[in-house]
This record gives C-alpha cells, structure tokens and sequence, in this order.
C-alpha cells in the first residue's frame, strides 16, 4: 500500500537539510526515513525541482506584477475606497493563491506596500521536487523501495492506457477461452501502444502516441502503388 502526500510534512525537513541520500538514477535521489510500523522513503527530482522552480517564478512575477499595478493605481488617484482596495487585494489573493502566503501587503494612505516572509518561501523552496512515499513493508533500502513505486505507477498508467486510449472495455464471457482471448488482445493492444510510444520518442519527442493515433484517423483517402511484373507501376486510390 502506498500513498503520496502533495508536499513533505514538517518533520521531513530535518531529512532534506541533513539526511543521507542515495542515487538511484540520473535524476532522482532517494533516502529513507525509519518509523516503527511503517516505512517512509523521501524522493528528490531534479527534473521535477526544475518545473516546480520555474512555476515559482512565472507565479511571482505574476504576482509581483498585479501588486505593481495596484499601487501605480493607488498612488494615481484611482482608487480612494478602502472596501474597493479591499477587494482588489481579495482578487489577488483568489488569482495567486500558491503565493500570495509568502507576502504581506499593507495599505498605507495612498500607498501600497509589501515585504515578503522569506522563512515560509525558503522553506517551501527547500521541498521543491521533494515527494514522499509511505508504504507497509519490511523492505529497508531505499532504491528498491523507490524502484518497486515506480513498477506499480507503470502498471496503473498502463491499465489507463487500455481503458482510454486503446478503449478495453469489461466484456461478459462465459467460456474460459474467450476469457483467455479478451486477454490476449489486451495484452497485445498495450504491447502495440509500448512500441508506438517507443518510436514516437525516438523520431517526434513531441508528440504522445495517442496524438499519433488521432491524426492517422483523420486521413480519409490513401494511395496505394503497386509494382507491376510487367513493368511499371499501379495505383489504388483508398
């Protein structure tokens, strides 16, 4: 059983400022954490850091931006209604929610000013590309630990994979053998969806396989050649 909380809880950041981590790859390290009845391995991205990073800073200079713009309109006269500023002050709080906690605004006359709580900001800088794993299990190393989760979150993508892109859908057998060839196509159809995915990687990096899958779907007229032993060449509009 495993389980993954959104972010590290409090008694983690202990584990990312002084823990020992293993290297279990390119891009991830990985530490575990001893509790008596349970097993807790901490994950570190560096891919994951770097997206979680640059979401940061797209959502402070969105931030930084509306607070600048509500001051200029502050100290233009614009705005006089201390219930009208209040709202606009809600407005950007709905709009940045993720970092709206790090800032403290003040209003003072026809002035607007903010300074920043840099312990919560850096702490939350701290646990970017940071997960953690929970499961019951004796197992005591943490590359294994953190191999086997990323073994079941293959499995769980590939039944999505079969239920949505390849559309399997429950069919009533009755007979063992069609149970056994409902099965066989299945495999075979997320066998055929692997291998696409592979050769999508390798010549369009872009593109996912069911992008692939909806634009050859779309082609409606084909031509198909045939060489002739005569000589020459035959073609089949389809």
């Amino acid at each position: 059983n495993w389980t993954v909380p959104s972010q590290p809880a409090n008694w983690v950041e202990q584990a990312l400022l002084a823990g020992s981590w293993t290297q279990v790859n390119a891009q991830v390290e990985v530490q575990l954490i001893p509790e008596s009845d349970e097993v807790y391995v901490l994950c570190r991205s560096a891919g994951r850091r770097a997206k979680e990073r640059a979401m940061r800073w797209r959502r402070l200079r969105g931030l930084i931006g509306d607070l600048r713009g509500l001051r200029r309109a502050l100290r233009a006269g614009q705005l006089k209604d201390p219930a009208l500023i209040e709202r606009r002050l809600g407005r950007l709080q709905e709009r940045h929610p993720q970092v709206w906690k790090w800032v403290r605004v003040s209003v003072e006359g026809q002035d607007l000013r903010w300074t920043w709580d840099r312990e919560k900001a850096c702490r939350a800088m701290r646990a970017e590309g940071t997960y953690l794993l929970r499961a019951h299990w004796s197992e005591r190393d943490p590359a294994t630990l953190w191999k086997t989760y990323v073994q079941l979150s293959e499995a769980e993508a590939a039944f999505r994979v079969l239920k949505s892109e390849v559309k399997i859908r429950p069919i009533w057998h009755w007979l063992a053998d069609r149970v056994e060839a409902h099965v066989l196509v299945a495999f075979l159809g997320y066998c055929l969806w692997v291998c696409l995915k592979k050769k999508v990687a390798a010549l369009a990096p872009g593109l996912t396989p069911w992008q692939v899958v909806d634009q050859l779907g779309r082609i409606v007229l084909v031509e198909v050649w045939f060489d002739l032993v005569e000589g020459g060449r035959l073609c089949l509009p389809r």
